[in-house]
Order: C-alpha cells, then sequence, then structure tokens
C-alpha cells in the first residue's frame, strides 16, 4: 500500500473524530453543565470546557481536511 493510504486513512479517522468532539463540546456548551459522577461542572466552567473541545474538534477536522485535500492533489 504505502504512504497515500495511511495518511488518507488516518485524516479519515481524524475527520470523523474530530467532528464528534466539536459537536460534544458544542452540546456541553450550550447544556452548560456535566453530569457526570467524576467530573460535575457548572456555568462558566462548562461553557469554557465545551467551546474548547468544541475549538480542538474543529482544529482537527480542519487538519484532516487539509490533509486529505494535498492527498488526493499529489
Amino acid at each position: 500500500m504505502g504512504g497515500k493510504f495511511d495518511t488518507l486513512w488516518f485524516s479519515a479517522i481524524l475527520l470523523g473524530g474530530g467532528g464528534w468532539i466539536a459537536v460534544q463540546g458544542l452540546r456541553v456548551a450550550l447544556k452548560r453543565r456535566i453530569d457526570n459522577p467524576l467530573l460535575e461542572l457548572q456555568g462558566g466552567k462548562a461553557l469554557a470546557l465545551g467551546l474548547a473541545a468544541c475549538a480542538l474538534g474543529l482544529a482537527a477536522v480542519a487538519f484532516a481536511a487539509t490533509e486529505i485535500l494535498s492527498a488526493q492533489g499529489g
């Protein structure tokens, strides 16, 4: 196989995972409450954590998309 297939496979996994993280972060940010027995956050801390997760997921999606486009072009 080779490097291009590995890059596309990793990018596809990163794209899906980044999208999932972004959606979950947005859900936490909108709900502003985390009801987990191990971690209970409300208000501003939950909002900050949710927005940070959403930003991380969107960055992963953007990175994966650029990798996929560059692998297809080259």
